[in-house]
This record gives C-alpha cells, structure tokens and sequence, in this order.
C-alpha cells in the first residue's frame, strides 16, 4: 500500500507484538484508525452492527478508499 497509512499487522510484526496490543497502545495515544477498501471491487456491501429504532439494520454500498473509524469503534 503506497500512502502515508501503515498497516497495523506490519507494525506489530516488527515490534514482535500482538496486534491488538499496538492497536490498544496507539488509541491511548490519540491515533486514529482507517479501514481501507482496495480496488478489487467497485462497491463493498455493508451493514450495521446495531439495530435502528424501529428495529432494521442499515445496509451500505461502500466505494474503494480510506474510512476513518469512530472513536467508539476504535475502543471496542
């Protein structure tokens, strides 16, 4: 991946360490985590983890790119 993005699973390689203990040590620091689409395919389907009030969940047709994760999500 050409970017200024690192993945996490390389990072922990090089430290030697579990990649969700990187992940928990760079959200105590502040960091700030993005999901990455690749171009293999035009569109992404997603869907939400948690029901809506009226009890549906949400489906997305998500493009290829870079897609910064809630400060919730990064503490899950």
């Amino acid at each position: 991946m050409k970017s200024g993005y690192l993945l996490l699973e390389d990072v922990a390689d090089e430290r030697g360490e579990n990649p969700a203990k990187v992940a928990r040590l760079l959200t105590l620091n502040q960091y700030k985590f993005y999901l990455y689409f690749d171009e293999t395919e035009e569109y992404r389907l997603a869907i939400t983890e948690r029901e809506t009030s009226k009890g549906y969940y949400s489906m997305y047709q998500v493009p290829p790119g870079y897609y910064p994760l809630t400060l919730e999500a990064q503490h899950e």
